[in-house]
């Protein structure tokens, strides 16, 4: 029988962090990316995510067509949430500053209901011709034994988010090639630092 006086240590999961996880953003390296493709594998626990960062392919000179696969393994959990927005009116009164545009935004976005969507249903979405999962943030938590992923954006206008949580994440580009989690940061650093110099002017 299990001893109750071993206290079990918290697993990673985006609703309830564990104290001593601190999320990391992905933000460089995914930030305007497309997630292409999602492929479960149910009896392997595993699930395979296809981003497309194409401002990373074209300022890093790799070759056409070149995607970074996120692989999943001993996946626990996967579960996605799309967002239905309130019908009500909604404008932001002409000249109105930055901040107030961003809180009266906020405060129109509060009124949308969150809504689940199956997993299954999510990657039938992403079947669909010319249909990808255009990314706008994503952060992860990783510590030695799991990890979780969050991704926000749009499919077809409409906002999801997606949050898988597994006991390991591999980084492989289309050709094969391993890539560790704070390579593949940088080379997204590298392209936004060029873009903030103005480098990347015709």
């Amino acid at each position: 029988m299990p001893n109750p006086d071993i206290e079990k240590k918290p697993e990673i999961d985006w609703v309830h962090l564990p104290a001593d996880t601190h999320p990391q953003s992905l933000w460089d390296c995914l930030h305007d990316a497309a997630l292409r493709t999602i492929h479960s594998d149910l009896l392997n626990r595993t699930v395979i995510m296809a981003f497309d960062a194409f401002y990373i392919r074209e300022y890093h000179k790799l070759p056409e067509g070149t995607l970074f696969n996120f692989l999943f393994e001993g996946v626990a959990s996967a579960r996605v949430t799309t967002y239905t927005m309130w019908p009500g009116k909604f404008a932001v009164p002409k000249g109105s500053s930055r901040e107030e545009e961003g809180r009266l935004i906020k405060e129109y976005q509060s009124k949308w209901r969150e809504e689940s969507l199956s997993w299954n249903e999510f990657e039938s979405l992403l079947k669909k011709k010319k249909t990808t999962f255009d990314i706008l943030d994503t952060e992860i938590v990783i510590n030695e034994n799991h990890c979780a992923l969050q991704l926000s954006g749009h499919i077809n206008d409409k906002y999801h988010c997606a949050i898988i949580r597994a006991s390991k994440l591999t980084i492989q580009r289309s050709d094969g090639q391993i890539l560790v989690l704070d390579d593949f940061s940088m080379l997204g650093q590298e392209y936004w630092k060029a873009f903030s110099e103005g480098k990347l002017r015709s």
